[in-house]
């Protein structure tokens, strides 16, 4: 038996099967220790002691009133014959009564339903006939059995779909994913165990999910943009064995392999990002020293293409993250403000704190970007100009990764124009609010 449905079902009526059991014996046991102290049968030889004794006090007449008056009292018929079987109230014979319990040496029953229950009071000189109508008969009981037991089978029947059909459910989930249906999700909304067990497989999913297309896009990303520089590569090689500048084509050379090298090291940080986002212990950071060290490391940068940087902090606040990853993100933001920034200006880099988010605003007075490229200067390899990012050494992942690092951390990035120049402003929660 395969089934939990089957199981749970069957389990079931076998629990109630076994209480009936054990109703049964806990009854039979009470039962058989109570006979030697059972009032019952001390109380009926009572009663017909009682009326033998009336009998013989007070004759036919006052038996017969007090006979009436217990049958008004215990709604039975009560008898007191002689030993031959003779009524004496009525003078009826009633010896067929008498017989009807010795045949059977049970309690007889009448035609009309009615149970016969015969003793012998003073030693087995009267015989008194007690005539009851039972309360209620095997027959009349058997429905609310049947009843007892439709409702435990229903019930029985519900508990089983539904602890089943979720997990059926779950199962048709996964044969689906495992199939390449990475899209396939439970979405349960159960607050059990099996509602658990479908959001941690939603959760696995996801994860797999990302790390797959991640992996593709790597692979799909790097098959791409290697194209142009080993062509150029290639292109640089042969100069160097023909042409007359050697010196030159090996300059080419050395720049083109310098950028497959940063390209493979962005795209594999970018897939890291996106395929692992649990993988990273965040820390309180301070993101006025945060910033005060990437601006250390890309003055000289801003130097060297006569740009210069300038840091304004208007509010102090602590931030909860995984230091790296913001420190990379940030310091695109600011290297490609400095390759975008005309020569003779500065790059603005200010720190703020308002409702309960840090603000990280970095400027540029260059020429721009336009509105309708705003939102997608984000998205890996994206180039407004593809022969200045080329010429910038750009290769289009560095706000990608700005993104990617950002998202993880609950914030956001959003590009404006300034008017002139571009200004990308970072927003990640203050700390206490993601403790």
């Amino acid at each position: 038996m395969r089934s939990i449905f089957a199981k749970i079902f069957l389990w079931s009526l076998g629990t109630f099967v076994l209480s009936l059991i054990a109703f049964w014996a806990i009854s039979h046991t009470i039962d058989r220790r109570m006979r030697g102290g059972d009032p019952f049968p001390r109380m009926i030889a009572l009663i017909e002691d009682d009326a033998c004794r009336v009998y013989e006090e007070g004759g036919a007449e006052r038996l017969a009133a007090h006979l009436k008056r217990l049958n008004v009292y215990l709604h039975a018929e009560h008898i007191l014959t002689d030993s031959k079987g003779r009524d004496l109230a009525t003078g009826e014979d009633r010896s067929d009564l008498i017989r009807r319990s010795k045949v059977h040496k049970k309690p007889g029953r009448l035609e009309d339903g009615r149970i016969v229950f015969v003793g012998r009071p003073r030693h087995g000189k009267y015989y008194f006939i007690n005539i009851v109508r039972p309360l209620f008969e095997p027959s009349d009981i058997l429905p609310y059995y049947s009843l007892i037991v439709v409702v435990i089978a229903a019930m029985g029947f519900f508990l089983a779909v539904h602890l089943a059909a979720p997990l059926r459910g779950l199962r048709e989930v996964v044969e689906r994913f495992g199939r390449g249906d990475l899209a396939a999700r439970e979405h349960s909304i159960r607050k059990d165990e099996i509602g658990e067990l479908s959001r941690a497989f939603d959760e696995m999913a996801g994860r797999i999910e990302t790390l797959l297309l991640a992996e593709r896009r790597l692979l799909q990303d790097v098959s791409h943009e290697l194209r142009s520089p080993l062509a150029r590569l290639g292109f640089a090689v042969e100069l160097a064995r023909s042409g007359p500048d050697r010196d030159r084509a090996l300059d080419r050379v050395r720049k083109e392999a310098d950028r497959m090298s940063t390209l493979i090291g962005e795209l594999i940080e970018l897939t890291r990002f996106e395929g692992d986002r649990t993988a990273c212990d965040a820390e309180i950071i301070a993101p006025d020293s945060l910033l005060d060290h990437i601006i250390k490391d890309c003055q000289w940068e801003a130097e060297a293409r006569r740009r210069s940087i300038v840091f304004k902090v208007e509010s102090s606040v602590t931030i909860r993250g995984v230091y790296e990853l913001l420190r990379r993100a940030v310091e695109n933001v600011v290297r490609n403000a400095i390759r975008h920034t005309p020569e003779g200006t500065t790059v603005e880099v200010e720190l703020s704190h308002r409702d309960g988010r840090a603000l990280i605003r970095v400027r540029d007075f260059g020429a721009g970007v336009p509105e309708a490229a705003l939102d997608a200067i984000f998205k890996p390899f994206f180039r407004v100009e593809v022969d200045r990012d080329r010429a910038s050494g750009g290769v289009g992942l560095g706000l990608a990764i700005a993104l990617r690092a950002v998202e993880l951390h609950g914030g956001g990035i959003k590009a404006s124009n300034a008017s002139p120049g571009l200004e990308v402003t970072i927003e990640l929660p203050a700390a206490g609010e993601n403790d």
